[in-house]
C-alpha cells in the first residue's frame, strides 16, 4: 500500500522566496518518514537554513539542495536527489490539508503509474475574480486534460524521468510539457479530487487582467503548437 512515507515532496524556491514560511505548518499532516526536499539558489536563506535544522527533528529526511538553476532544473535536481520511490512537487505557496494527503493516497494505489494533479482553489489574498480562474483550470485540467504545475504533480520517479524529466530549455510551461510527453507516452494523467490551494498575491500586486491575459496567453501558444507539432 501506497502512503505519504513512500513520497518525496519536493519544493522550488526563487531567491528571496519567503512563502515557504506558510507552507511549512501544513507539514504537520504529514508522517515523520516523509522526505522533504527544498530546491534553491546556491546562497540558502538564513531563516530557510535554520528552520531545515528545525524541521530535521521532527522530519528526519528533510533538507536544502542547492542549485543556480531555473524552476525546472529545480524540480529535476530535486527529484534525482530524492530516495523515495514517489515524488510530489509542490510551489512554495501551496497550501494543502489532512484530506489532500488522503486523496492522494487513494488515488496512487488506484493508478501507480499515472501522473497525478489537484484541483486548484485560489487563497483568498488576491482579487474577487479569481473564481473565475479557478473555473477555468478545472474545466481546463479536467475536459482537456492538461493540469499545470500549480496543482501538484506527483508521479513515480522511475517514470518522471522515464519521459525525460521537466524540459530545461523552455521559457515557461515546463509541467505543460511534461504533460504533454506523460499523454505521448502512454501515461495516465489523473485528478485525485483533492484540492491544493495556492496564493493570488501576485493577481493582486500586478493586476488581474494583466497576469490572467499573459498566461492565458502563453498557454496558447504553447498549446497550440503542440497540437500542431502533434497532426505534422
Amino acid at each position: 500500500m501506497i502512503t505519504i512515507k513512500d513520497i518525496a515532496i519536493i519544493i522550488p524556491l526563487r531567491k528571496g522566496e519567503n512563502a515557504w514560511r506558510d507552507l511549512i505548518q501544513d507539514f504537520k499532516h504529514l508522517d515523520n518518514q516523509t522526505e522533504i526536499i527544498f530546491v534553491g539558489p546556491d546562497t540558502e536563506d538564513n531563516l530557510l537554513g535554520s528552520t531545515c535544522l528545525e524541521l530535521k527533528k521532527k522530519y528526519p529526511l528533510s533538507r536544502y539542495v542547492m542549485t543556480s538553476g531555473e524552476r525546472a532544473q529545480k524540480l529535476n535536481k530535486g527529484a534525482r536527489a530524492a530516495t523515495k520511490k514517489y515524488v510530489w512537487f509542490l510551489h512554495a505557496d501551496s497550501r494543502f490539508s489532512k484530506n489532500t494527503i488522503k486523496q492522494l493516497e487513494k488515488s496512487l494505489n488506484k493508478e501507480p503509474r499515472a501522473l497525478h494533479y489537484f484541483d486548484l482553489s485560489y487563497l483568498p489574498d488576491g482579487p474577487q475574480m479569481m473564481f473565475i480562474n479557478e473555473l477555468t483550470c478545472f474545466l481546463r485540467s479536467h475536459i482537456l486534460n492538461i493540469p499545470f504545475g500549480d496543482q501538484g504533480f506527483c508521479l513515480r520517479k522511475d517514470i518522471l524521468f522515464s519521459l525525460g524529466g521537466f524540459p530545461q530549455k523552455v521559457a515557461f510551461g515546463e509541467d505543460n510539457l511534461l504533460v504533454h510527453q506523460a499523454k505521448k507516452d502512454g501515461v495516465k494523467v489523473k485528478c485525485t479530487h483533492g484540492i491544493i490551494e495556492t496564493s493570488s498575491r501576485r493577481y493582486k500586486e500586478e493586476g488581474w487582467f494583466r497576469v490572467t491575459g499573459s498566461l492565458t496567453k502563453q498557454w496558447t501558444k504553447q498549446v497550440w503548437g503542440l497540437r500542431k507539432e502533434t497532426k505534422d
